[in-house]
């Protein structure tokens, strides 16, 4: 039978020595890539942030619930003062996640109501908003692979303007 030795354990600087090759290889790593691809990257993200924004202000203007006094099952949810940016069609589709058409404003409790209701978000955007729905999927149809949060937001401050925020 073969006995097994026990493995041996690098010493602090064996190990110091391989986080440094690590390091060094990351570094290259990012340095392959074009000079200005991490700064384009946290341009971007800041672009993001300042559409995910505008559009929680686009959206939450309407000032009330737009489910107050939906009825399921013979029984109405009485709204919470809290308003939340509800989604349409999930935010996962980037392409059409800003699109005000995309957004409802709704208290906290019919938000969480509709997220546990499936049917009954469909049933609701259909009869308040009838062809949303369809609309919504025509645009995902034609998404674009790149999004360009600069125009996004832009779009953004110009229906601000225009409701006078």
């Amino acid at each position: 039978m073969l006995r097994r030795t026990p493995m041996k354990r690098p010493t602090r600087a064996e190990a110091a020595e391989r986080k440094a090759e690590k390091k060094a290889k990351r570094k290259e790593s990012q340095a392959k890539l074009k000079p200005d691809t991490l700064a384009r990257q946290k341009h971007q993200a800041k672009w993001e942030k300042v559409c995910e924004d505008l559009a929680r202000k686009v959206c939450l203007s309407v000032g009330s619930c737009e489910a107050a006094g939906w009825e399921w099952n013979g029984k109405v949810y009485s709204c919470s003062d809290r308003l939340e940016w509800a989604h349409v069609k999930s935010r996962r589709h980037i392409s059409i996640k800003y699109d005000p058409e995309n957004a409802t404003c709704l208290c906290n409790t019919h938000h969480k109501f509709f997220t546990q209701h499936p049917d009954q978000w469909f049933k609701f955007i259909e009869t308040k908003y009838p062809g949303r729905w369809d609309s919504l999927n025509e645009k995902l149809n034609g998404r674009k692979l790149f999004m360009d949060f600069e125009l996004i937001a832009t779009g953004l401050y110009e229906i601000l303007a225009l409701k006078g925020l």
